[in-house]
């Protein structure tokens, strides 16, 4: 690949799937661009949209976060939009940041599926803190070290390994 961007992105995606593979995800694969609809960068996880982007600079995180979260949106199709981010330096893809939104998180007790609020009885497993909509890298980094994850502007984020451990387990129909 002559991209170097697309070269980074490309190799964050298979380390994802090996990852998703080796962690209760066997059939979890990298899509291919076909159709006029993408469906995200991962594919064979029932009723779920991923979008990895990959961060190769401190500095870039929180737009790939953001632009990791439109797509996971654009891509989701009425499935479970989650978002991850590749940080720099990290190449253990369990570390990696990853995010859904809260609506797509069992409601405390019922399990159920919630129902759009934000703080409305999740079935967290950690005590995520709310964190502003508008705020910076570290205060993200220290809620997902501290507290296990993070609660802002209606998305979970929180490591890739503790949000697919938190979703519920869903066979392919």
């Amino acid at each position: 690949m002559s991209n170097p961007n697309g070269a980074r992105g490309a190799r964050a995606e298979r380390d994802l799937v090996v990852w998703l593979r080796a962690n209760g995800y066997p059939d979890a694969v990298r899509a291919r661009g076909e159709g006029s609809v993408d469906r995200g960068d991962i594919g064979g996880i029932p009723r779920t949209a991923i979008q990895v982007k990959n961060a190769n600079k401190p500095e870039y995180v929180m737009a790939r976060l953001r632009a990791a979260q439109t797509g996971a949106l654009e891509q989701a199709h009425g499935r479970r939009p989650v978002a991850v981010v590749r940080l720099p330096g990290v190449t253990d893809p369990a570390q990696w940041w990853a995010a859904t939104t809260v609506q797509w998180l069992p409601e405390a007790g019922t399990g159920r599926l919630g129902n759009g609020t934000v703080r409305g009885g999740y079935d967290l497993p950690i005590d995520a803190a709310d964190v502003p909509a508008r705020c910076y890298r570290y205060h993200l980094e220290w809620n997902i070290e501290e507290h296990g994850g993070a609660l802002r502007d209606g998305w979970w984020i929180t490591t890739v390994s503790r949000l697919f451990a938190a979703l519920p387990r869903e066979v392919a129909a």
